[in-house]
């Protein structure tokens, strides 16, 4: 295991120099300067969903203590480091995970720094003979005891953890692992994988008119790219089996991995090897071997909504904390059931999922039907 170089420099100072016990003293004016026991965080740190953020250095310092259970991390920005708490910003920010909070809400926040999760200083790339590999990016989230990647998937892969930080830069473009040695395999129209150069000559010899009441072809008289018309079709991935015990396990680095239950960011490939699936993780890619048994169409799952008529329009502009200090900003219009707004004077204060106190809009910056 990589030791970190602040874990290191505190070691040694606490550890002393190991000198000529027989050699002078040193004088007390030449005594080094107190080195600094913690490193300045920058960039982007990692909380678990359920952690609270606080509106105060004093009250995240007041709950440092405080448990939070584990759940999806999400990244934060730091905007200040001050010491046993790190001051942050709920802005939006590239990351390798992926944000899963309202973004209309830009809010100055505090946390305890011990509740930042450790994340890969740098990314591994692993490839194996078999032409399976593993790709976890630079700010893979990890478990502290015992040291592990939190993605079961990146766990039971052969590639450990190295060094971890606590904070990595924003990153905008992703990693990605090295082109597959095979042609994508597309599924569509119920009928067995094929290849993308099958599937797409039969469609230039027989097209046909996408799903739904009535098509108007986006491409006009124009005759459309392969790029276009592969738009149409399903992508393959592996789709566990009703029974998992009577199917080959996927494998990676010659290691069995656990089913992929995950419905996107999956390809699939004919290698000369044998089938090759590349499955998405959070903050990382595995290429498993795959049986023809277990591949299948699938497709991202459908958004919500819940529905019903909002009585409060919240309008852009500044929010404050309920004793009026000045807590942020907020994109609108967003709308709000009565039931969710707290009636404060000239505030109106509504719940942030993962604030520990309520938002307050001022009464200007709202309609109530």
């Amino acid at each position: 295991m990589h030791l970190n170089p602040v874990a290191l420099v505190v070691l040694v100072a606490a550890c002393g120099s190991h000198t000529d016990p027989q050699a002078a003293p040193a004088k007390k004016e030449a005594a080094p300067a107190p080195v600094a026991a913690v490193e300045k965080i920058t960039g982007n740190v990692l909380v678990e969903q359920s952690q609270k953020l606080y509106p105060t250095e004093a009250a995240a310092r007041a709950h440092a203590k405080d448990p939070s259970v584990p759940t999806l991390p999400i990244a934060l920005l730091v905007t200040a480091d001050r010491g046993d708490v790190i001051e942050l910003t709920t802005k939006q920010t590239d990351d390798c995970v992926d944000e899963r909070r309202e973004q209309r809400y830009v809010l100055t926040v505090f946390v305890a720094r011990t509740a930042l999760i450790p994340r890969a200083a740098a990314t591994l790339t692993t490839t194996y003979p078999d032409g399976t590999a593993v790709m976890i990016e630079r700010g893979a989230p990890a478990r502290r005891e015992p040291i592990a990647w939190r993605d079961k998937l990146l766990a039971a892969t052969p590639v450990a953890p190295a060094a971890l930080v606590l904070a990595t830069p924003p990153e905008a473009t992703p990693a990605e692992l090295p082109a597959p040695t095979g042609e994508k395999l597309v599924c569509d129209r119920d009928r067995a994988p094929e290849p993308v150069s099958k599937w797409l000559a039969r469609e230039r010899k027989h097209p046909r008119t996408p799903p739904g009441p009535k098509y108007d072809s986006p491409f006009g008289d124009d005759k459309p790219s392969d790029a276009e018309v592969l738009s149409w079709a399903r992508s393959c991935g592996v789709v566990p089996p009703v029974d998992e015990t009577k199917a080959q396990a996927p494998q990676a680095g010659g290691r069995t991995l656990p089913w992929p239950h995950e419905p996107y960011r999956q390809d699939v490939f004919r290698t000369p090897a044998g089938l090759r699936a590349d499955v998405g993780v959070q903050c990382g890619r595995v290429r498993m071997s795959a049986e023809l048994a277990t591949i299948g169409e699938h497709d991202g799952g459908a958004s919500v909504d819940i529905g019903g008529r909002r009585q409060w329009t919240m309008r852009s502009g500044n929010v404050v904390w309920p004793d009026g200090s000045p807590a942020g900003t907020f994109k609108g219009p967003g709308g709000y059931f009565d039931r969710d707004v707290e009636v404060r004077g000239d505030l109106l204060c509504v719940a942030v999922e993962g604030i520990a106190e309520k938002v307050c809009h001022h009464r200007a910056d709202a309609d109530h039907v």
